[in-house]
């Protein structure tokens, strides 16, 4: 599905591409493998769309239309409810297009889902980005209706979170705006105040990404009560100097949650490499007029990062700059050329590790000694009769291992393995399975299933 995709606008059918698959025993691996290639797939056709079609309102109707059907509730924030509520960012990065900017929020959370944990995912939504007054030169400003890949990428995963029936409360935001020239555009020095009241002096109305996130995590943290969050943006070019066009940026101060995400990342073939928090760098954002100003210099995508950090508060918060793999030059495996849907799959993965989290796991599974791999059947049988409501994918065909090498167990894909109680046995500690895990100093030792989809 990956694979053959190709984004075309010319009239007539397309040509379709016929797979043969073979010795499929799984029908629910199948089903997930089809929710998580449709929400990847949309991602890339909603970045590849040109901006004389995608306008901010065009993005916000085809996020209702797609998401709606499938149980989220999406709503649509106007100009005049972001003046009310004061989200000076996006209004000011905005303000100098014919199309207005708007707020996509659009929450799930099914039915009998507690309010907690809550995940919310900011997407960068900037449908076209000239620049604006600090003007972009006509090679680099071409390609730039894909800048709002963050915002596709989020509404993507949410895609497959509802697809899938996840059992955890998410909510995305998606601030979208276009950075334009005119009369009305931001200027360089000007001074913004985002939601929640902090100030920004624009030094460059080409950092316009940050400006727009800043309100988005601003909301999320004081009105949505998150117990995580994070935001997926193709915010520098400097992360691609530093990480090249096939990795991802991670930046957070969370090492719970940068393991959750770099495991979620593994596990989709969407790499993140994590990246320094430096504080030595926070003078530079400092501003004679303002508590921040938006261009604090090199190195950019960390000093990007640090501007954002203020405004997610106290809440666990990750910051994914994904400039270099939102868009691919050439195809290669599952990536086409053009716009890649990079962040969509791994943020969906890691809303079932994070649902996970959260629970206590109270059954006890006997595995023997070094036993050689078999079906999981009986693993996954044995996890449901003690109450696990997540639904598993297909374990991998290696083995989890104990670092001191006297004990193994198969790893079911949810990450359910608990601290070695001797004996051979797995048993469950009564603590969270993401604290349980790193405890114990597991490592995944897996080869890939030819077919595997997740």
């Amino acid at each position: 599905m990956l694979g053959g995709y190709r984004f075309d606008t010319r009239p007539g059918p397309r040509p379709t591409v016929r797979a043969r698959l073979v010795a499929v025993d799984d029908a629910p691996a199948l089903e997930r493998g089809i929710a998580y290639g449709q929400g990847a797939t949309w991602a890339r056709e909603l970045t590849n769309t040109r901006t004389s079609v995608k306008t901010p309102a065009w993005m916000a109707a085809q996020v209702e239309r797609e998401l709606t059907p499938l149980g989220v509730q999406v709503v649509t924030r106007d100009t005049s409810w972001l003046a009310e509520q004061g989200f000076g960012g996006v209004l000011a990065v905005g303000c100098g297009s014919a199309s207005p900017p708007c707020l996509v929020e659009a929450s799930w959370r099914p039915r009998g889902v507690a309010a907690a944990p809550h995940l919310v995912i900011v997407g960068k939504g900037i449908t076209f980005d000239t620049g604006g007054y600090n003007l972009k030169p006509g090679a680099s400003m071409k390609g730039m209706y894909t800048d709002m890949a963050g915002g596709a990428a989020a509404v993507g995963a949410l895609r497959i979170i509802a697809a899938l029936r996840v059992p955890v409360r998410v909510t995305v935001l998606v601030p979208l705006a276009e950075n334009s020239v005119s009369g009305s555009a931001m200027r360089p020095g000007d001074v913004i105040r985002h939601y929640g009241g902090r100030t920004t002096e624009v030094l460059n109305t080409d950092a316009e990404g940050r400006l727009v996130l800043a309100d988005g995590l601003a909301y999320a943290a004081a009105r949505l009560r998150p117990t995580a969050l994070a935001d997926i943006a193709t915010l520098t070019g400097g992360i691609k100097v530093s990480l090249g066009e096939r990795t991802g940026g991670l930046f957070t101060p969370s090492d719970d949650l940068a393991t959750a995400l770099l495991e979620a990342a593994a596990l989709t073939e969407e790499p993140l490499w994590r990246m320094p928090l430096v504080d030595e760098y926070a003078s530079q954002l400092e501003s004679d007029i303002a508590d921040a100003n938006n261009s604090a210099g090199n190195p950019q995508a960390t000093t990007a990062a640090m501007f954002l950090r203020p405004f997610a508060g106290s809440i666990p918060w990750a910051h994914l700059d994904i400039a270099g793999p939102a868009r691919a030059s050439s195809a290669r495996g599952l990536v086409t050329e053009g716009a890649t849907g990079f962040g969509a799959r791994l943020l969906a993965r890691w809303s079932r590790r994070r649902r996970l989290a959260e629970l206590v796991l109270p059954f006890v599974v006997r595995i023997e000694r070094d036993a050689p791999p078999t079906r999981t059947d009986a693993l996954e049988a044995a996890a449901r009769g003690g109450g696990c409501s997540c639904s598993p994918i297909r374990a991998p065909s290696g083995r989890t291992r104990c670092p001191s090498g006297t004990r193994s167990a198969f790893a079911r894909s949810c990450g359910v393995l608990a601290a070695p109680s001797g004996g051979g046995q797995w048993r469950s500690t009564g603590s969270p399975s993401h604290t349980a895990v790193p405890r114990c100093g597991f490592s995944r030792r897996s080869r890939s299933t030819p077919g595997r989809a997740i």
